[in-house]
């Protein structure tokens, strides 16, 4: 990490800054100035645990005084990488050359991806102007690798989340091919599952609920009516998928499919009549 022996200006204590500070603020400001947590390029990585155990800080205060020191000193604190960055570190640590620059620089791989690349470039002013190059294209360098790394681990994520949604997938069109009632075509009707739960997740109605379990529901719900129980007349689950017969009112769910044409067969000397013809029936 750092090394043994940091340099602490004594006029710290005449600071109008640190004075401002309460005593566990003017500890903790001393405790970062001076921990192991602190690299060689003015980056302390923040330890709550570590911090309130060596101050005698509570642990229940520890960030709060953090805090208030960040904010007094003008110390940059990044919450989200819990990384903590002197702006002025290099006026007091000048590298004596820049081979000793590049070996603090080195430190930087160690320190998690944060939001002070910024404040990092801006602290060049406190080096020699030598020094800005080499300086400068460490940090681009550096910042390159952490995008990559970032995008390997998004790209990693992607793919177990791809990973699992499939298997969750897998589950839920089970429930949905258990609770519809005629098991017919189960390849085609897994392709229309998956096509009709990626169509439904841009409707407003599934901003806060599952598509997938909507549909296993509605399948249950089907199951036991008239139309549901109809054999013959009982639509192959890709096709009620594909027509979209989820959404149906329920109520004509209702009505019978048919009775295997027996009302629209003609009797003799009866006439055609295409009001006759049960138009619910259903293949």
């Amino acid at each position: 990490m750092a090394q043994k022996y940091r340099k602490v200006d004594p006029r710290i204590w005449t600071d109008e800054k640190f004075r401002r500070l309460s005593l566990e603020g003017q500890h903790l400001a001393l405790w970062l100035l001076t921990t192991s947590r602190l690299n060689r390029c003015g980056i302390v990585l923040w330890s709550p645990g570590l911090a309130s155990e060596e101050t005698k800080i509570p642990r229940n205060r520890i960030d709060t005084v953090l805090d208030t020191v960040s904010h007094t000193m003008d110390w940059v604190y990044d919450t989200v990488s819990q990384t903590l960055f002197f702006p002025h570190w290099w006026r007091y640590n000048r590298p004596d050359n820049e081979s000793h620059l590049k070996g603090s620089l080195t430190d930087l791989h160690d320190v998690p991806a944060n939001a002070l690349k910024a404040h990092l470039q801006r602290a060049s002013g406190d080096l020699p102007s030598s020094l800005h190059t080499v300086y400068h294209t460490v940090l681009d360098t550096v910042s390159s690798q952490e995008q990559e790394q970032e995008q390997e681990q998004e790209q990693e994520q992607e793919q177990e989340h791809s990973r699992v949604s499939a298997r969750v997938s897998h589950d839920v069109f089970d429930r949905f091919w258990e609770a519809y009632p005629k098991k017919t075509g189960k390849a085609k009707a897994r392709e229309e599952f998956a096509r009709v739960v990626k169509l439904l997740k841009s409707d407003l109605r599934f901003q806060d609920a599952d598509p997938a379990e909507y549909l296993v529901a509605k399948a249950a719900e089907f199951a036991p009516t008239p139309k549901g129980q109809a054999g013959q007349y009982c639509p192959h689950p890709s096709t009620w998928l594909h027509q979209g017969r989820y959404d149906d009112d329920p109520q004509t769910w209702q009505e019978k499919g048919g009775d295997n044409g027996r009302q629209n067969r003609i009797g003799p000397g009866q006439r055609f009549d295409a009001s006759t013809v049960d138009e619910r029936r259903e293949f």
